[in-house]
């Protein structure tokens, strides 16, 4: 029986379905060429998560060096900000924007600037080595995605595709499976088996916050990744 593939707007729900996917992707626009709007689309979404991840550790520094009354370069700085976006929402006379941001400033107050020293000193220890680990990850990341006007995932993606094109039988010109490769329902120990090993992978790293930070803000995460963590 030969498997009709989903359709691309379908969210895949297990190993095979993610297969069907990314070669549908190749071949959705009719000329072969999906996959260079994919690894473009990747570079952006994973430079992007990267850059979010990036910021939020150092507003976090900011924030843990505002109550350090030691340092004339960043005390209470962040609390000025804060106290400067009171006073704008004041202008504007909305209640509600007005309450929310004095309860952002009475929230980092109470949380920074009543911490000891000791506690202050091994929070700021932990964004940094969360910073270490994320420039790591940064620089693994490249090897996939490039630099500024360098795109490997192109020719990664192409390779895959036409491996498990072959693999499979996928016929480009019906854009289905012609039943050339191997049976799908044969597949299924293989699948188990990669399956079982991205688990493992995936398991190893789902617990480090550094690599949370930047994978799980990633929109793609739930859809292409979850039936694998939670399996």
């Amino acid at each position: 029986m030969v498997r009709q593939p989903k359709k691309l707007t379908d969210c895949p729900e297990n190993l095979r379905e993610s297969i069907d996917w990314l070669i549908q992707v190749k071949h959705g626009n009719g000329n072969g060429k999906g996959l260079d709007e994919l690894a473009k689309a990747l570079k952006k979404l994973i430079g992007e998560a990267i850059q979010s991840a990036t910021d939020s550790l150092i507003n976090r520094e900011t924030e843990l060096k505002c109550g350090d009354k030691y340092s004339t370069e960043h005390h209470n700085k962040h609390c000025e900000k804060l106290q400067k976006e009171i006073e704008k929402e004041k202008e504007s006379k909305d209640e509600d924007k007005i309450s929310k941001a004095k309860s952002n400033y009475n929230n980092h107050y109470n949380e920074v600037h009543y911490l000891t020293e000791d506690a202050r000193g091994k929070a700021l220890g932990d964004i940094e080595e969360r910073q270490k680990t994320l420039k790591d990850l940064q620089g693994k990341l490249e090897g996939f995605i490039g630099k500024e006007k360098d795109n490997p995932a192109t020719e990664i993606l192409k390779n895959l595709t036409d491996g498990l094109e072959k693999f499979l039988g996928f016929n480009p010109s019906s854009k289905g499976y012609d039943g050339s490769g191997i049976v799908y329902s044969d597949l299924d120990r293989l699948c188990d088996g990669v399956m079982a090993f991205l688990h493992g992978v995936l398991s190893g790293v789902k617990d480090d916050d550094a690599v949370n930070l930047l994978i799980f803000s990633m929109p793609f995460y739930t859809c292409f990744f979850s039936p694998i963590l939670i399996s």
